[in-house]
C-alpha cells in the first residue's frame, strides 16, 4: 500500500513524532495558559454536536492527541464514556490534573501505534493533533490504528488546518504576559512546503525568587488537502461521509476551505 505523493522536501521539513513529543513535554506546564485564546470552547462543542447528532449520546469515545485534557473531560462532561490517548507525558499529567479528570482514563501511547483496547463506538482528534504528524505515512498509520479501535460503522471525527488558516500561521506574532508567563509565538514558513506553516514559542517563566527560566520549542502544522484525505481514508477501511468547514465558531456544510479556520471531516469505519 502506498501513501499519497508528497515531495521530499516536505517529508523532510515535517515535524517528526519524536519533536512533537518533545515540544509538548516541554510546554505542558503552562500550556493552557500561553494556548489562551483559542477559539477552543467553539470547536469542542462542534464536536459534542456533531457526536450527538450521530445518536452517539452516551457511547465510547477515543480521544486521539488529546494534549492536556481539554476536550477529552469536556465530553465526559457531556455524559460520553471517553478515553484519551497521547505521546506526551507531561501533557498527560497535566490533564489528570484538570477538574473532572477522574470522569476519563487517560493512557500514553503514540496514535499510530495504538495498544489493544476494546472497540469505540467513534474516535476523534480535536484540535488539528493529525497535523503535526511528519508525513503521509504517519497519517495512514494512524487512520489504520484509529480504524483498529473502532466497531465497524463506528466514526472518525477530526479537524485538520486549512491553507487560509496556515498562511495566516506563518505571519504569526502573538505575545502574552499572564499569571508571571510571558510568552511570544512566532510563524514561519516552512522550506520545501508552501501549505505548511511552523509555530514557535518561547516562553519565560518567573520563580519565587524573581530569576526567570527560558523554555522554547515548535511544531508544523501540515495542511493535508481534502481529496488525499478522503484516499488514505479509503485506504485504511474508512468511508468519507461528510465534510464541515469550521469559521467563527460555526460549522458550515460545504467543502470550500479558502476562507475556512479548519475543515471536519466525518468518516465511518468499514
Amino acid at each position: 500500500m502506498q501513501p499519497p505523493e508528497e515531495s521530499e522536501a516536505e517529508m523532510k521539513s515535517s515535524t517528526s513524532g519524536k519533536s512533537v513529543e518533545e515540544f509538548y513535554d516541554k510546554v505542558a506546564s503552562c500550556y493552557e495558559i500561553i494556548s489562551n485564546g483559542r477559539n477552543h470552547d467553539a470547536l469542542m462543542i462542534a464536536y459534542a454536536t456533531i457526536l450527538l447528532n450521530e445518536g452517539l449520546a452516551g457511547k465510547r469515545i477515543l480521544d486521539l492527541g488529546c494534549g492536556d485534557g481539554e476536550g477529552t473531560i469536556f465530553l465526559a462532561d457531556q455524559k460520553f464514556t471517553v478515553v484519551g490517548v497521547d505521546l506526551s507525558v507531561d501533557m498527560l499529567d497535566a490533564a489528570r490534573l484538570r477538574t473532572g479528570a477522574s470522569k476519563v482514563d487517560f493512557i500514553h501511547s503514540d496514535i499510530c501505534n495504538l495498544p489493544n483496547l476494546d472497540p469505540f463506538d467513534a474516535a476523534v482528534a480535536i484540535d488539528e493533533p493529525l497535523a503535526n504528524l511528519g508525513n503521509n505515512y504517519d497519517i495512514i498509520s494512524a487512520f489504520t490504528n484509529a480504524r483498529g479501535a473502532l466497531r465497524k460503522g463506528g466514526l472518525f471525527v477530526f479537524d485538520l488546518p486549512t491553507i487560509h488558516s496556515n498562511k495566516i500561521r506563518t505571519g504569526m506574532r502573538h505575545f502574552g504576559d499572564l499569571d508571571n508567563i510571558f510568552f511570544a509565538w512566532r510563524g514561519s514558513k516552512v522550506p520545501g512546503s508552501p501549505t505548511a506553516a511552523h509555530l514557535q514559542v518561547d516562553i519565560f517563566l518567573e520563580g519565587e525568587d524573581s530569576s526567570w527560566t527560558r523554555l522554547n520549542g515548535g511544531a508544523t502544522y501540515r495542511h493535508i488537502a481534502p481529496r488525499l484525505v478522503e484516499n488514505m481514508l479509503r485506504m485504511t477501511h474508512f468511508s468519507m461521509k461528510e465534510i464541515f468547514c469550521f469559521k467563527n465558531g460555526e460549522l458550515f456544510e460545504n467543502r470550500e476551505e479558502r476562507h475556512a479556520d479548519k475543515y471536519i471531516v466525518i468518516a465511518v469505519a468499514e
